[in-house]
């Protein structure tokens, strides 16, 4: 699965996401829950399953054999968090629950502003889920479809690395990125929310993305 997925491998995996999530809530071993999901999966689905199954029967997690079978690094990077903490089917639902959000935002809406905004998504799901902050901005900054955006977030991660606090590397690399949203992150920082905060802020800019409409168009419709 290419980095640039379309919408039909998108839905592809939201589909396994959930549906693993149902079996492994019903209390079925790995292995079984596998089978049980490939007796319903389109073609397409059974070669993501192919090396999942591998992975497990090798005694190593789901998400390993995701990453095998080429899926975004930010996909089976959470899932391998969350298999760490034992928190599977949880993670599983949140995935497919960002998934949803990437492929409901616009064609039109991709912008940068678009992009950042799923990147901060990413992030406070793989801060959720326990991840660790470098490995967390390296995965999400992997499947952005912007060059210019993937690299202010690399360059964002190299900054946090040198030991600069994650607003203030967001402030320095990438210059799209509201203020308000920016001081939002350094409110979270400060009181260690930054897992429930940066669902919100990726929301609310998600939101702005979307009606990225001239501003006269905007008028225009509020007077209609």
């Amino acid at each position: 699965m290419s980095p640039q997925k379309t919408s039909t491998e998108t839905e592809h995996l939201i589909w396994l996401c959930r549906r693993l999530s149902s079996a492994l809530q019903a209390d079925m071993p790995v292995l079984e829950a596998l089978e049980s999901v490939k007796e319903e999966a389109a073609a397409e689905v059974r070669e993501l399953l192919k090396p999942m199954r591998a992975s497990v029967a090798a005694g190593k997690f789901l998400s390993q054999g995701l990453a095998a079978a080429g899926a975004p690094a930010w996909v089976w990077r959470s899932l391998y968090a969350a298999e760490t903490w034992a928190a599977t089917t949880h993670g599983l639902d949140r995935i497919a629950d960002e998934l949803e959000a990437e492929a409901s935002l616009p064609r039109s809406a991709a912008s940068r502003l678009g992009l950042l905004g799923l990147t901060l998504a990413r992030l406070g799901l793989m801060f959720d889920l326990k991840a660790p902050i470098l490995t967390a901005l390296e995965a999400a900054a992997e499947s952005v479809t912007d060059d210019d955006v993937r690299c202010e977030v690399l360059a964002a991660g190299s900054a946090v690395r040198a030991g600069v606090d994650l607003s203030d590397a967001l402030m320095e690399c990438c210059p799209d990125l509201p203020r308000a949203a920016i001081d939002m992150i350094r409110d979270a920082e400060r009181a260690s929310r930054l897992s429930a905060a940066l669902p919100v802020i990726a929301d609310y800019l998600l939101d702005v993305a979307r009606d990225e409409r001239p501003r006269h168009q905007k008028q225009e419709a509020s007077n209609a």
